[in-house]
């Protein structure tokens, strides 16, 4: 009975198939976020530069 194994383990190779399988969606994941983060800076700054913008536009109008 020694040579029979009541649990079954993953080999070598299938250990590091599912690391780096968990590995890539987690990297998939971070990129995502990365992207959405950016995107809402980006906005952020777009929206910081428009309000400027109407502002001074504003102040100009006011001005004449």
């Amino acid at each position: 009975m020694a040579g029979v194994r009541w649990i079954r383990t993953r080999s070598a190779w299938q250990d590091m198939e599912y690391h780096r399988v968990r590995r890539a969606a987690a990297m998939k994941e971070d990129q995502a976020n990365m992207d959405l983060i950016n995107s809402a800076m980006s906005n952020a700054l777009q929206n910081n530069m428009t309000g400027a913008s109407n502002n001074a536009a504003n102040a100009a109008l006011k001005r004449i």
